[in-house]
């Protein structure tokens, strides 16, 4: 077990830490490795270390490269049977046991969350007896499956029938699952060997849950891909429609820009005028805005003052404020001379300079006068 903080260094500490876990030393081993998360609250990663004598595996590359044959991988019969099994589809995500024996000696591989975390040999003639065999599996669920009892994990057996005390129904049996899965035209029977056989084809091709290779990167064969004659004129082909298909796309879009270009030509006079428009209405909107500033602060007041001041038979007929000036016009009331509203309006708070702009004249309903004034802040 090690911290999840040493997922990115995995492969320095297992190179430093193998000669202490197998009893070979490094160099003479060719070795793998697979990881899965451990259970607990530590979030810590379990390593399964894999390995074999360069010695035995170089014997049987030396036999191979004299046959012209370069293998590109090397696994391990656990790590082809759990490929195998999860092709077939019994595995769950929970825990399992696969029992595969084998050469006198039965093969035990503990499964969790389809991962395969722990593999053990041991002797056919001992576990014949069916209390030896139950408390030894009872023993290894215990220790590799953390959590799990015996009678909670599925037990998938192949070819165990007449051989182990216990029997395996159908759901569990692997040589009917792989029979099913992988069937055959003539109808013969999957030999013992298949399994682990069909297991390493799957990893070979990319169809496994394991991925263990014990070969070196060196000494792995290329994968060589050949062009067939076929696959050339249909590449020819498929690079002639889409050479063709992105002219089409380009003249399409070509057109689509022209028109647009044109519609923008068309219609750049109205959206300068549109432009022009917006621009004036911004600077009115502007003035207005001073207007309202300049109403709020003076003239509501000073129309306030003088609706107070002018005498009731006095009659204004238009009041003009500009640039801080007033200029009034109206009529006054003949018993009511037009000169005396100089006075008033010198006496207002509001309005200081005030003069006549225009002579007084006499008429029928009064006399007529126009004033202007300077206009002051007031309340």
């Amino acid at each position: 077990m090690v911290p999840e903080t040493a997922r990115g260094s995995l492969r320095q500490i297992i190179d430093y830490e193998v000669e202490r876990l197998l009893p070979f030393p490094k160099e003479e081993i060719y070795y793998d490795y697979l990881t899965y998360e451990a259970s607990g609250e530590e979030r810590r990663l379990g390593i399964v270390i894999f390995g074999l004598p360069r010695r035995v595996v170089d014997e049987h590359l030396e036999v191979l490269a004299h046959a012209q044959i370069r293998p590109q991988m090397v696994t391990v019969s656990s790590s082809a049977v759990v490929s195998a099994s999860a092709f077939c589809g019994p595995l769950s995500e929970g825990p399992s046991v696969l029992v595969v024996p084998e050469d006198g000696e039965v093969e035990l591989n503990f499964i969790e969350k389809r991962r395969l975390v722990a593999s053990h040999l041991c002797s056919l003639a001992r576990l014949q007896r069916e209390g030896e065999w139950t408390d030894l599996l009872a023993q290894m669920v215990a220790r590799n499956l953390p959590g799990a009892s015996l009678e909670e994990v599925p037990i998938f057996s192949w070819g165990t029938n007449g051989l182990l005390p216990p029997a395996v129904g159908v759901q569990h049996d692997l040589h009917r699952l792989a029979a099913a899965r992988f069937a055959t035209d003539d109808g013969e029977p999957l030999l013992p060997a298949a399994l682990p056989a069909l297991g390493a084809a799957l990893q070979a091709v990319g169809e496994d849950v394991v991925g263990i290779n014990l070969l070196p990167m060196d000494k792995r064969a290329r994968r060589e891909k050949r062009l067939s004659p076929l696959t050339l004129v249909l590449t020819g082909l498929i690079l002639m429609l889409g050479v063709t298909w992105a002219m089409g796309v380009v003249m399409r879009e070509w057109s689509i820009l022209n028109n647009l270009d044109q519609q923008i030509k068309a219609l750049t006079p109205e959206v300068n005028q549109v432009q022009a428009q917006e621009e004036e209405a911004a600077r009115l909107q502007e003035r207005i805005a001073v207007l309202d500033e300049t109403t709020q602060k003076r003239v509501v007041p000073l129309l306030k003052n003088l609706s107070e001041l002018i005498p009731t038979d006095v009659y204004l007929t238009s009041f003009r404020y500009r640039d801080g000036a007033v200029e009034l016009s109206g009529v006054a009331a003949p018993s009511r001379p037009a000169s005396d509203l100089v006075g008033l309006l010198e006496g207002s708070p509001c309005l200081h300079n005030a003069a006549p702009k225009a002579p007084f004249t006499k008429t029928a309903q009064g006399e007529t006068f126009t004033l202007g004034a300077q206009v002051d802040p007031c309340e």
